[in-house]
């Protein structure tokens, strides 16, 4: 039946020799240490009752981390996703067998797809770590999407005031990763200036987007953002979130009192 089909699929993906993690760790030319790992999965099987005709989807997910070994503090984190839809049609029945040799073909491509993604990334991210801040604002406002995530992500790292006002725009950008991309590099910047747009950015959130928001304005600081979570920690109608309000107030209030060796 499809389920013993569907786990014998999944049990090819996860044990099958043709997917070859032997680059996870490796050296690009002594300058950066590379990691990345390759999870495939079949998902949304169907079969017809005559077992002629059979669709799923095969989704493929790569995450890598490329660390500069002069500088650990600018490695990129990235992750991609390939999704390939396939509909066959058979007059005998599905066999494992069958299963194998398909998927062992087709995830071969799913996986070329992904290193074709990731080497588009890691290879800009290299690149441009050697451009000037003025090189990498001009990306911020005219480069490609995943040039502007690493142009944001480098910046922030610099903690460059000019490209502020940029990668505050970036809040409202459509694509998530985008945007999450930009609150962490004002968070690593601790600015000031993103504190009101994070605040707009909260309102009609789901709990899971409001609790990462909130504990990102916390990082931030200031009085802003202490009046803001005062303001959650006490009349926020979710309890969670009056919850994560809460605690982030304490952290935030805990990192303005004086240690004992400063009052000593």
């Amino acid at each position: 039946n499809k389920e013993i089909l569907l786990r014998s699929m999944n049990k090819t993906l996860k044990s099958s020799d043709w997917i070859s993690l032997t680059k996870s760790n490796q050296k690009v030319r002594n300058r950066y240490t590379a990691q990345m790992a390759i999870r495939l999965r079949t998902k949304h099987l169907k079969m017809s009752s005559d077992k002629s005709a059979l669709s799923f989807q095969l989704t493929g997910r790569m995450g890598a981390q490329l660390t500069p070994t002069d500088n650990k503090q600018e490695e990129l984190t990235f992750h991609s996703q390939v999704e390939r839809e396939y509909r066959f049609s058979k007059k005998v029945g599905y066999s494992r067998q069958w299963a194998r040799k398909m998927l062992s073909r087709e995830g071969r491509k799913v996986v070329e797809a992904l290193w074709k993604q990731m080497g588009k990334m890691l290879t800009a991210f290299v690149v441009m770590r050697r451009d000037s801040s003025a090189v990498l604002r001009k990306m911020l406002v005219a480069g490609e999407p995943y040039q502007q995530l690493l142009a944001t992500r480098i910046l922030g790292q610099r903690k460059d005031p000019k490209a502020v006002k940029e990668i505050i725009k970036l809040l409202k950008h459509k694509d998530r990763r985008l945007m999450f991309e930009a609150i962490s590099a004002l968070v690593k910047m601790k600015e000031q200036q993103a504190v009101k747009p994070m605040i707009e950015l909260t309102r009609g959130k789901k709990p899971a987007f409001l609790s990462h928001l909130i504990s990102s304005l916390a990082e931030i600081g200031g009085q802003q953002v202490e009046g803001y979570l005062f303001t959650l920690a006490g009349a926020h109608p979710t309890k969670e979130i009056r919850v994560v309000a809460k605690n982030a107030l304490q952290e935030l209030k805990s990192r303005k009192k004086p240690s004992v060796s400063t009052r000593q």
